[in-house]
């Protein structure tokens, strides 16, 4: 690695950006386009080296170059012109002579220049270096589904789309910002003027900046129709993001320096679960305050970011042995299997986890407010001061966890209740007697977790980073929304009235054996016969898109829509996995439903309860 002369090359942010980003995938592969010309640019990026080149002569460098050398180059770099030296700048030339991950925005304008091209980053300069060091670890994780990636790194830097979108507006004609200005619900002239006039000073991006993108997204709170293919990214990469982070946090910390210091620590955390058992124990630990309680689980291992080597498998160990002769009794194929699959646990309820919310929201009613302040423009200060009160609020939650015996062993997107839990224990154990691979088991199983009543601890799980409620119900509830036939296909005539933007029919079912069956049912009557029925269901979408045009609003949104040229496809696209995720929730349904639902079986139901699902 070579440094140019410029104050921040030799900067620490500069350096540590460096070191982190070099652990990218992304940045470190070389590409087969790339490869006939590695050879040639490290010999080039060697020379340059021993030159000790900087920003300033980088130019001059390349001027000195052979044609062979800067073909290589330009090959190297993927450029489909040859770079012209006079008209790039410093920043561009520099960056054409060193690996990806040293590529950078030397004059901070928002974007890296190489050669000629102006690109934005996978990794922007402008995020804190843990959330950067959780970014890398996300973007490797996620491999090969780069949908939900590729869309979120254009959305990271606001201050740098603001500056565009004003830069945008102000190379219109002054009439066609008159024309815009006529339905706008700000002064356009107004933004251009303060928002180019200003220093270009992006915001730190932070981790929760990162989740709240990712929220919008997966909600539709930022206006836009995001397909199931999308959402399905998404969801992927809030997963990935949310572990890359709490293994971000646990390598913070410093580890602890003596075997003697980690062997107190275990001993003190085995006499507190020892002490649970007792009665004694349990009236002794109602009198203490919350504070001597937050002060004692904060120093446990694992909290506060405060870890150990190999912690993280002792955990697994442990939660293994505790529920392992659960497993032995409940899945006849446990053994065969689990040296390739550990069933998930959960014993999460409702109750438990609005008594947690409660208690957490009586102990910390400052936490929302806090986090709010702290990424919603706060200072440096007010962010430490949230991680701080982060890290107490996780301790008092794993001591209300306890205290109320929720255990989950899985979180995030798999994380379950008993009854999805064990439908997707089964459904494994199926895949895996037909010959499945693990791999192909879990996947397909994936599905059932939902299915069967799943979405709400999910909701629970991911909640705890944004501070949980006090009703699971009513937080998760999906709002009632009347169905609009301008935005969607009319098939009332047929008996259906379903609202394909909302998800809002599934409050109708509960989690019981009866809700879940219901809902299965309903799920595959309405796909079926959407899928028996294409050319209907065409001929009704050519039907929306002409109500639509009826109003002007109406074509600007489906033209919105439709930009892609694809908004039948995309309107469709999710029904034939619906409905082969409904069809296979009532394979295993049927065959373990006694042993999912601890025997509340549906068959002494009365026939009407599922009436209109069947």
């Amino acid at each position: 690695m070579f440094f140019g002369n410029l104050l921040m090359e030799n900067s620490i942010d500069y350096i540590n950006h460096v070191n982190i980003v070099k652990d990218l995938n992304l940045y470190t592969t070389v590409r087969e386009n790339q490869r006939p010309y590695e050879k040639a640019f490290e010999e080039v990026y060697e020379k340059a080296k021993e030159a000790d080149v900087k920003v300033d002569t980088a130019k001059d460098f390349l001027n000195d170059l052979s044609r062979g050398e800067k073909i290589a180059l330009q090959k190297f770099e993927g450029l489909a012109d040859m770079f012209d030296i006079d008209s790039i700048s410093d920043e561009g030339a520099y960056n054409l002579l060193v690996h990806a991950y040293e590529k950078y925005d030397w004059n901070n304008d928002g974007t890296t220049e190489i050669g000629a091209a102006r690109t934005l980053r996978s990794i922007p300069q402008n995020m804190d270096d843990n959330t950067k060091k959780a970014w890398v670890k996300t973007l490797n994780a996620m491999g090969d589904d780069f949908m939900a990636t590729s869309v979120l790194t254009m959305s990271l830097n606001d201050e740098y789309n603001t500056r565009r979108i004003a830069e945008h507006l102000s190379q219109m004609s002054e009439s066609e910002r008159a024309k815009m200005q006529e339905s706008a619900s700000f002064d356009i002239n107004k933004f251009i003027q303060e928002t180019l006039s200003r220093p270009y000073t992006p915001k730190l991006i932070t981790f929760q900046d990162i989740i709240d993108k990712i929220d919008a997204k997966l909600n539709s709170s930022d206006g836009g129709y995001s397909s199931p293919e999308f959402i399905e990214s998404m969801e992927h990469l809030k997963e990935e993001l949310l572990k890359a982070y709490a293994q971000v946090q646990a390598e913070k910390k410093e580890q602890m320096t003596t075997e003697k210091e980690i062997e107190i620590k275990q001993e003190s955390h085995q006499t507190i679960n020892e002490e649970k058992e007792s009665g004694l124990a349990v009236a002794l630990k109602e009198t203490r305050t919350p504070e001597e309680i937050i002060a004692e689980y904060r120093a446990m291992p694992g909290q506060g970011g405060i870890a150990y080597e190999g912690m993280f498998e002792e955990q697994q160990a442990i939660a293994l042995a505790k529920h392992e002769p659960y497993f032995q009794e409940k899945y006849e194929h446990y053994e065969k299997y689990k040296d390739i699959f550990t069933p998930i646990y959960s014993n999460y309820t409702t109750e438990k986890a609005n008594n947690i919310g409660r208690e957490l929201n009586a102990q910390f009613p400052e936490f929302g407010a806090m986090r709010e302040k702290a990424y919603m423009g706060g200072t440096q200060q007010d962010k430490e001061a949230f991680e701080d009160m982060f890290w107490d609020y996780q301790a008092y939650n794993k001591y209300l966890r306890e205290k109320y015996d929720m255990d989950m062993s899985s979180g995030g997107f798999n994380a379950a209740t008993k009854e999805s839990s064990k439908a997707y224990n089964f459904a494994v154990y199926d895949s895996l007697e037909s010959g499945m691979s693990i791999e192909e088991a879990t996947k397909k199983a994936q599905s059932l977790l939902s299915s069967f009543g799943g979405s709400e601890a999910q909701a629970f799980s991911l909640m705890f980073f944004s501070g949980l409620p006090e009703d699971i119900e009513a937080a998760t509830e999906i709002p009632e929304e009347e169905i609009d036939y301008d935005k969607q296909i009319n098939l009332s005539d047929y008996g259906i009235e379903h609202n394909f933007w909302s998800d809002a029919y599934l409050n109708t079912y509960g989690n019981d054996s009866v809700g879940v069956k219901s809902r299965i049912m309903y799920d595959i009557k309405l796909y079926t016969f959407l899928l028996e029925n294409d050319d209907l269901v065409n001929t009704r979408l050519d039907e929306l898109k002409e109500r639509a045009y009826e109003t002007e609003n109406g074509k600007d949104w489906y033209d919105w829509q439709n930009q892609d040229g694809d908004f039948n496809e995309v309107f469709k696209s999710s029904f034939q996995e619906k409905h082969n995720n409904a069809v296979y929730a009532k394979e295993i349904y049927d065959k373990y439903a006694d042993e999912i639902f601890d025997n509340s079986i549906i068959d002494g139901v009365e026939e009407n309860v599922l009436k209109l699902a069947s």
